[in-house]
């Protein structure tokens, strides 16, 4: 490890040792090196690993171990690649662009489409569910929700808060009995029937209240 690391941190060796590092990793897993590092190796098919000296113990030239006819060619393939992924970055960033823009342009338009509904159906549910309090917010996340009832705004609010509705009518009820009071018992004694003076309450009184 130190000397592979010596061997790295070298500039003019750097190249060869990374390669052969490579080859030792991929060997010890049973595999190629475009099968280590499938990337590397899509983007450099034409540039296979080659060892640094060939079988007469000739070093061989970057250009040359890179599978290329002279350097010229390497260099040339190199510019081609650049340009190439420029190319490829340009188209991406434009595409993204481009959504970029369709979802604000969506956004603006589905804004502009609450600020216009919103008001009406604010009021429309307030009159058909005896004054139920609506928000602008209920009402985009209800059409959100439910897209099929943007036509019915009022339609889609009751849709997405059922619950709320449910507990605007049962304040009302509660609201109203607390406004009626306590109810009184039903007279027990009979419709007509007057309590006569206690000190003047005799056996004919009491006969008469319970035969009425």
């Amino acid at each position: 490890m130190d000397s592979m690391e010596r061997a790295l941190g070298n500039r003019d060796n750097a190249s060869a040792a990374l390669e052969q590092l490579i080859r030792n990793v991929a060997s010890h897993h049973g595999l190629e090196p475009s099968d280590l590092l499938p990337n590397i190796a899509k983007a450099s098919a034409a540039e296979p690993l080659m060892p640094e000296f060939d079988t007469y113990g000739r070093r061989l030239p970057e250009w040359e171990r890179r599978g290329f006819a002279s350097e010229n060619e390497m260099q040339l393939a190199l510019e081609l690649r650049a340009t190439r992924q420029m190319m490829e970055e340009l188209r991406f960033g434009q595409a993204q662009l481009q959504k970029e823009r369709e979802d604000s342009r969506k956004a603006a338009e589905h804004k502009a489409f609450v600020d216009d509904i919103a008001p009406k159906a604010i009021v429309k549910l307030s009159k058909l569910e005896s004054g139920w309090k609506v928000t602008k917010a209920m009402v985009e996340k209800a059409i959100t929700e439910f897209p099929q009832l943007r036509d019915d705004p009022a339609r889609a609010v009751k849709a997405a808060f059922p619950d709320e509705l449910k507990q605007h009518y049962a304040k009302l009820s509660a609201e109203k009995r607390k406004a009626r009071g306590p109810e009184m018992p039903a007279d027990a004694r009979g419709r007509g029937a007057t309590m006569p003076d206690p000190g003047r309450f005799s056996a004919k009184d009491a006969l008469v209240m319970i035969e009425s």
